[in-house]
């Protein structure tokens, strides 16, 4: 009979060969990844400029041209490397204050959303604002992945995360007539 109790010591291990093994597949795949996303978001461009389905806003069409070929990596979400300096913080600072900071760095990036949007409706398009804004946004976004890294470390919950990721995602899909929702 096999023993199913694994010393933390074991865990530790596998987790750590689990970790290098996943930063080794990304490095080794990075460029194929984003090789395939930006052709992929290129067709869409194109087939949404044919049918003249891109909506007039200039905001659309910039977000559209980015992810058709400009845009640095559309691969997903960038993701956290040093995942024993977040336990450490929850650990430090106890997981009621890590919520606690979950909502204000949501909040930060709302903030700044709704900035570059009054920015973009009073002024129109400015150049120099913009990557301003973009430079603040990105920031903010990067707080809000990393606080909700720790989130999912907290609630133990990634495969339900992930489970709801794509149960939207195919909704999302199925409202945008490209399929069944299930």
């Amino acid at each position: 009979m096999t023993d199913l109790i694994v010393s933390p010591e074991e865990e530790q291990k596998a987790i750590e060969a689990r970790r290098a093994y996943q930063k080794q597949w990304r490095a080794a795949n990075k460029d194929k990844v984003r090789e395939h996303n930006r052709r992929y978001w290129a067709k869409k461009f194109a087939e949404l400029s044919q049918d003249n389905q891109i909506a007039k806003s200039k905001n659309t069409r910039k977000v559209l041209e980015r992810l058709s070929g400009v845009i640095e990596d559309s691969g997903g979400l960038p993701t956290v490397s040093d995942y024993e300096t977040l336990e450490a913080a929850i650990l430090k600072y106890g997981a009621e204050n890590q919520i606690n900071m979950a909502i204000e760095e949501m909040s930060e990036l709302t903030k700044a959303l709704l900035k570059e949007r009054r920015q973009a409706k009073s002024r129109g398009f400015d150049v120099s604002a913009a990557e301003k804004f973009e430079d603040d946004i990105a920031e903010e976004m990067a707080d809000v992945i990393i606080i909700l890294v720790q989130l999912q470390m907290m609630f133990n919950n990634r495969s339900k995360v992930s489970w709801y990721i794509n149960s939207k995602t195919k909704r999302l899909k199925a409202r945008m007539g490209g399929g069944t929702a299930k």
